[in-house]
C-alpha cells in the first residue's frame, strides 16, 4: 500500500530517498555543502531522528531545505507536503523513481472498484505464503506466468457468470 510508513519501511527510514535525491559524497551525521543550491558553508546534515524514527535533513544555512525525505522531494518537485493532493504526488514520485512497486495495488484496486469488483481471489496453489501475490514472483514465477494466470482466471470467471451478472 502506498503510504508514508510503507515508504519509510522500504527505504531504510527515508535514508535511501535522501541518497537518491541528494547527489555527492555525504555521510550521515557529518556536515556537507547542500548541493541543491549554491551553499558556501558546510552546514547541512542528514541525521537519524529517534523521536520520529526516520532520517531528516537539517540545513542551518537555508532552513527551507530542512525536513524529512518527503519534505526534500516536495521541495525538489515544487510540491507542498501540507497539501494532501501534493503529498500523494510526493509518495507516488518516490515510489516510481525508487522503483518500490507500491502503487500498483492501489491503482488496480481503484480500477476494479470502479466496475464494482471488491475483491479478486486468484487461483494460486500452495501455502498461504505461496498464495500471497507479493511472494508469487519470489517463487520464480514471471510476469508472463502471472498474465496467463490472470487471463485464464478472467476467462473462467466470465464463463461461470451470466452476461447480465458481469459488471464490466
Amino acid at each position: 500500500m502506498l503510504n508514508k510508513d510503507e515508504i519509510l519501511k522500504r527505504t531504510n527510514n527515508g535514508l535511501d530517498v535522501f541518497r537518491h535525491y541528494i547527489p555527492g559524497q555525504w555521510r550521515v551525521g557529518h556536515n556537507f555543502l547542500n548541493p541543491l543550491y549554491e551553499d558556501r558553508k558546510a552546514s547541512c546534515n542528514i541525521y537519524f531522528d529517534r523521536r520520529n524514527d526516520c532520517y531528516r535533513m537539517k540545513d542551518f544555512g537555508n532552513d527551507a531545505f530542512s525536513g524529512d525525505c518527503f519534505d526534500t522531494v516536495g521541495k525538489l518537485k515544487n510540491l507542498n507536503c501540507g497539501n494532501p493532493k501534493d503529498f500523494v504526488e510526493i509518495l507516488e514520485t518516490i515510489n516510481c523513481e525508487l522503483h518500490l512497486g507500491l502503487d500498483a495495488s492501489l491503482k488496480h484496486a481503484q480500477q476494479l472498484a470502479d466496475v464494482g469488483v471488491k475483491r479478486l481471489v486468484l487461483p494460486l496453489v500452495g501455502t498461504k505464503q505461496e498464495k500471497d501475490i507479493s511472494d508469487y514472483f519470489k517463487l520464480g514465477n514471471t510476469r508472463k506466468n502471472f498474465i496467463k494466470l490472470f487471463i485464464d482466471f478472467l476467462d473462467t470467471l466470465q464463463v461461470k457468470s451470466k452476461p447480465q451478472d458481469l459488471c464490466l
